[in-house]
């Protein structure tokens, strides 16, 4: 099994530096809300898993991780990500650097493995299995290093390696992409071990780094495939994408968006997903929404490119005493589209123990008291790793304090448990009095004053009426 243990932010968005611990719960799994002021720094958590999963992925940075993502007035960004696996404790990280034209370049990075001990028993030295550094120079030449220098000069003295290295190099620096998590880069090693393989007498420093080559080869395809199939990152822009009439859906490795404004014809392989989706809401929905189920015309059709699709409308079904009122699903409240959207993603934190969501804005539009109850039952009994910024204050009340981080107002200093929190404590309320007290070591949210908030109010009210208004030219009907 593998679960993110913790994450480290260095001058990713807005956030100088921040540390998260991410702590399992007695039902086995792992929940983490992460509450703060506006602008505080709780997005960032979720972009950097973003960055993460796609890179580890071995895919180019996506849009979320390019301008921006580097903190202003910094040259580069940091994450770092602790994973427990089968193999013990896999450290990845990674440095970035904007670009001039928007994007963000991968310049370094970093596999580190602290073996377990005897199956299990306490961990051992935490080992580097590859530092690999690349900048580009002034001819536009990539200069890049490997480190151990002395394992990876002799893993590179292999036929043919280090001209792969270097061709690989250049590739993943252009697209912006990883280096390390590239599926040449792992060919390439896989390569190496069979030709180090084929000798039977081996020197001591040859052996050294066929065994170094050996766990980075383990640990590699373990983070990828974990970031392919277990990692799913709900950002803003997927969730607000129910606000213009669309849906996130979960296809494949990614999230696809089905227009629910009206008929549409999707692709062949889109059927089954659309299917699986409504065939969870309708399990999960009436216990959270009752009376409410999906319903799902689908006919076959042909796409705009001539291909095999299928013609789908969503509708919702309301019983209303003895009837069935049928009504198109984009007529729902926002809250409802963006549960069924979650759903399948909450389904799967819920049964499997790999899985690992981070759901940015979990809260918008979901009633508080609903949003209460699905996170304590995914906090007593989910079974996966579930991570989520929100700003509604109900869910402090209903997950335990160990599940919770706050981010702060000190760019220094992001996240923070509070402390003297006890069984008994409602976190609610010792949150509220720490931001109007300022009783913990890192100022929370900046007190706001209500007079202050009023004369603002007045003063911008005088701005107006000094303002020569408009013409406004009323509607045809009124006339």
């Amino acid at each position: 099994m593998v679960r993110l243990e913790s994450l480290d932010l260095v001058d990713v968005k807005n956030t100088e530096e921040g540390s998260i611990v991410f702590r399992d719960l007695p039902s086995g799994g792992s929940i983490t809300g992460i509450y703060g002021q506006n602008g505080s720094g709780k997005t960032s958590v979720i972009t950097a898993l973003q960055c993460i999963r796609y890179l580890m992925s071995g895919w180019p940075l996506p849009l979320e991780c390019g301008t921006g993502l580097v903190r202003q007035g910094s040259d580069s960004a940091s994450i770092v990500a602790v994973f427990s696996t089968d193999l013990g404790e896999v450290t990845y990280g990674l440095h970035l650097q904007p670009t001039e034209d928007g994007k963000t370049q991968v310049s370094r990075e970093t596999i580190e493995l602290r073996a377990s001990k005897n199956e299990g028993n306490g961990k051992g030295r935490r080992q580097t299995l590859l530092d690999h550094a690349v900048s580009e120079g002034e001819l536009g030449l990539l200069d890049s290093t490997m480190s151990p220098a002395n394992k990876w000069g002799s893993l590179k003295s292999v036929r043919k390696a280090e001209a792969r290295f270097r061709q690989e190099e250049t590739l993943s620096w252009s697209q912006y992409r990883s280096f390390v998590f590239s599926h040449s880069f792992m060919d390439t090693l896989t390569a190496i071990d069979g030709e180090i393989s084929k000798n039977d007498v081996l020197p001591k420093i040859k052996m050294a780094a066929r065994d170094m080559n050996r766990q980075l080869i383990d640990v590699l395809k373990i983070l990828s495939q974990y970031a392919r199939l277990n990692m799913r990152v709900m950002t803003t822009r997927e969730g607000a994408s129910v606000a213009f009439g669309y849906v996130p859906i979960e296809h494949g490795s990614n999230f696809d968006v089905l227009d629910i404004g009206r008929p549409v014809i999707v692709p062949e392989d889109l059927r089954l997903t659309i299917e699986q989706m409504v065939k969870q809401s309708n399990i999960v929905l009436p216990t959270v929404v009752p009376n409410l189920q999906l319903e799902c015309d689908m006919q076959e059709a042909v796409t705009e490119d001539k291909k095999p699709g299928v013609r789908v409308f969503l509708k919702s079904v309301r019983s209303v005493g003895d009837k069935e009122v049928h009504i198109p699903f984009w007529a729902e409240s926002e809250g409802v589209k963006r549960i069924v959207g979650m759903l399948s993603l909450l389904t799967r934190m819920f049964n499997e123990p790999d899985a690992c969501i981070a759901i940015d804005e979990i809260d918008a539009g979901v009633f508080e008291i609903l949003l209460g109850n699905i996170l304590r039952v995914l906090a007593e009994r989910g079974r996966g790793q579930l991570i989520f910024t929100a700003h509604n204050l109900r869910v402090l009340e209903v997950l335990p304090s160990k599940a919770i981080v706050f981010s702060t107002s000190n760019a220094k200093n992001r996240f923070l448990s509070i402390k003297g929190v006890r069984d008994t404590s409602n976190l609610r309320d010792m949150y509220i009095r720490s931001v109007n007290i300022n009783d913990q070591p890192e100022e929370l949210a900046p007190r706001i004053s209500p007079s202050r908030v009023a004369v603002a109010f007045n003063k911008a009210g005088r701005v107006a009426e000094m303002t020569v208004a408009p013409t406004v030219k009323e509607p045809e009907h009124a006339q």
